[in-house]
């Protein structure tokens, strides 16, 4: 084998074992709008670089360690539906500062941007990037007939026309009815000019045509009414539909309620986890709070197998308002899906046992107490504490003896647990 080769499975053989060293998990960067700006949620450290190109414009971010979301040197480009956000690339790089990261936002034109950044994820604001265009301005700058290049049929009537003599013809002076109003000539149009497109023909119309097609249009209240009444008639698709295309026709505060009743019954439904997140966070960025709706995101994060994300929203669940009845079954179950979220991320014992004892004082009665008890068992063990691991899963058998939680914790410490049952009764 030649020594390019070798040199190549060499790096085949060291570059996973580089990106697990940098702790970073393969996941697309989310791109979404919110009204008139784009935003891209990135994981990872902050970028150490921020420049812009031209030609096409470009916003390039370039990060720290040598890989960025799994993909490897080869960069993969994703197109983007936005109006003034095209595309984004990922890869690696390299330059005097070595090889790195790079995220790159191909641009229709230049952006005004924001950075908000922590140690592990960051969101870039795209301010205008999915701003369309003023239609006539787009219209005045597009290129006519006139300015293009003639296909060939136009340019063989064109040489008809220039080629045959004729008069401009023009309509009868008097209507078939009757009437004494006069037509006005048809207007004449020289050999190689462009016909009036729909445009052209649109702005001919009266202003009575006009208007009339402008009140079938919907106003923006009257589609916010139709979006509350598929929601409640569970109508999601056309809720989600009139939703997208009132971004642009108002403020987020009004939407956020309609998003966020979205976001919860697409939860109900179990509908695809990222569309979930994407309608809850519309609300939550608009400011709208609720604990269920934090409960919603952290599922929707969950099932897309991001557990470190969805125990924050959980944590932030349990964090709204108070709960002096202890009556929240929303709030219950995000104290216990938070503390399971930081054990099943990893995060030390000794933290993890703290948010089990903190969600079992919150809700002493809750349907999760044995879980809660094998859990906090089980901890207490893997911190060396035995006696107290032994004791906890015999109050757990006590209390819940026919529980599937109750019968792991006799396979787990066998006959010592029952023995403690025993000496406390």
């Amino acid at each position: 084998m030649n020594p390019r080769a070798w040199c190549l499975l060499a790096a085949l053989a060291l570059f996973p074992a580089t990106s697990r060293a940098q702790g970073q998990e393969a996941m697309e960067p989310e791109v979404h709008a919110v009204g008139d700006t784009v935003v891209v949620e990135v994981r990872g450290p902050k970028p150490f670089r921020i420049s812009r190109t031209r030609t096409p414009d470009r916003l390039v971010l370039d990060f720290p360690g040598p890989a960025m979301d799994g993909y490897g040197y080869y960069p993969r480009t994703k197109s983007l539906d936005f109006a003034n956000v095209v595309a984004l690339r990922r890869g690696q790089f390299d330059d005097d500062h070595g090889t790195h990261a790079r995220l790159t936002l191909v641009l229709a034109k230049p952006l005004q941007y924001r950075l908000v950044w922590s140690e592990t994820a960051g969101t870039i604001y795209l301010a205008g990037g999915n701003t369309k265009d003023d239609p006539t301005a787009a219209e005045a700058g597009a290129p006519t007939t006139a300015s293009r290049k003639a296909t060939p049929s136009e340019r063989m009537a064109a040489h008809k026309d220039a080629n045959t003599p004729h008069a401009p013809r023009e309509r009868r002076s008097t209507p078939p009815n009757g009437g004494d109003e006069q037509s006005a000539p048809r207007a004449a149009h020289p050999a190689g000019s462009a016909q009036p497109d729909r445009a052209g023909k649109a702005a001919l119309r009266p202003d009575s045509q006009r208007t009339a097609k402008a009140a079938k249009e919907p106003t923006p209240a009257a589609t916010l009414s139709g979006v509350a009444a598929s929601l409640t008639k569970n109508d999601l698709e056309s809720a989600n539909a009139a939703l997208n295309q009132l971004r642009s026709q108002q403020t987020g505060e009004k939407l956020a309620p309609l998003f966020a009743q979205l976001a919860l019954k697409e939860t109900e439904r179990k509908i695809d986890p990222a569309r979930v997140e994407r309608h809850a966070r519309e609300a939550l960025v608009a400011g709208y709070e609720d604990v269920k709706l934090d409960l919603s995101m952290g599922r929707a994060l969950d099932r897309q197998k991001r557990a470190a994300e969805a125990g924050r929203w959980f944590r932030r669940a349990t964090q709204i308002g108070t709960d002096p009845g202890r009556t929240d079954d929303n709030r219950r179950m995000a104290y216990f899906l938070w503390a399971d979220a930081l054990y099943r991320t990893g995060r030390p014992a000794d933290e993890v046992l703290a948010a089990y004892e903190e969600a079992m004082e919150a809700y002493a009665s809750a349907p999760e107490t044995a879980w809660g008890l094998y859990q906090r068992s089980k901890l207490q063990m893997r911190l060396g504490h035995e006696a107290g691991a032994r004791a906890l899963a015999a109050d757990l058998v006590r209390r819940f003896p026919s529980d599937y939680w109750a019968s792991q914790a006799r396979e787990r410490l066998g006959p010592l647990a029952s023995l403690q049952v025993e000496a406390g009764r």
